[in-house]
């Protein structure tokens, strides 16, 4: 099985249970025995840590695209790059040195702009729309990896920006 398969498959496996954990996540900080049940104080006490680990492999997984498949990254990707890449390092000193109350806004505020960008990527994929993002020599509205009848590259970021910012959003 080659290389590309393999990753893509599993990011996009990956992201679909992301996308299932934002739901749960939105379901238990909405409701409030749940927000306030063992479980609940649990992903509240080690946000920072979980979002440092979707933030880990969402930056190795765009980094293998990239640099050990082949993929071009457009313009729109650089931009979502440029959004998650620090959140490794904000993240990282969230969780290790305890500043994820500190570090909240800033966190989910980079985050929240990259899940617009994301947002944007993706209807520009889905629509099939032309679009030349400037001068690069990469259509934003390529597609490298498509699975289960939705889930593009633009798709998982969308979703680890969205996985962020919920699991930031209930970080004490």
């Amino acid at each position: 099985m080659a290389l590309v398969t393999v990753v893509s498959t599993g990011a996009s496996i990956g992201t679909i249970i992301g996308q299932v954990l934002i739901v749960v996540l939105l379901i238990i900080g909405f409701v409030p025995n749940l927000r306030k049940s063992k479980t609940g104080q649990f992903i509240a006490n080690r946000g920072s840590l979980f979002a440092f680990i979707v933030a880990i492999v969402a930056t190795i997984i765009s980094l293998t695209y990239s640099e050990v498949i082949g993929f071009t990254p457009c313009r729109l990707c650089w931009f979502q790059r440029i959004m998650i890449f620090p959140q490794v390092i904000l993240l990282g000193f969230a969780w290790f040195k305890g500043l994820g109350k500190s570090l909240k806004f800033s966190i989910i505020t980079m985050a929240s702009i990259g899940v617009i960008i994301s947002l944007r990527h993706y209807i520009l994929q889905v629509s099939q729309a032309v679009s030349d993002c400037g001068a690069d020599a990469v259509s934003c509205s390529a597609n490298y990896s498509f699975h289960f009848g939705y889930i593009t590259i633009p798709m998982m970021a969308l979703t680890t920006g969205l996985l962020i910012i919920i699991l930031m959003w209930r970080t004490k």
